[in-house]
């Protein structure tokens, strides 16, 4: 096999760089989860009933 097979083409991936905010936890929001909760997709979060979370961010639709 030719040693140009095996080189990756292209530019090399750039490494993803995740800036996260400090969180105080004396303004922090928290509730209650009233429900269970099977995810559906990985990024989201499996709750139990009576679970408490902290609301980090709130997405009204």
């Amino acid at each position: 096999m030719s040693s140009f097979l095996m080189q990756p083409h292209g530019p090399k991936p750039r490494p993803t760089v995740v800036t996260v905010a400090a969180i105080d936890p004396q303004n922090l929001e928290f509730a209650r989860a009233m429900h269970d909760f099977i995810p559906e997709t990985p990024r989201e979060l499996a709750l139990r009933r009576g679970d408490i979370v902290a609301i980090l961010q709130k997405i009204i639709r």
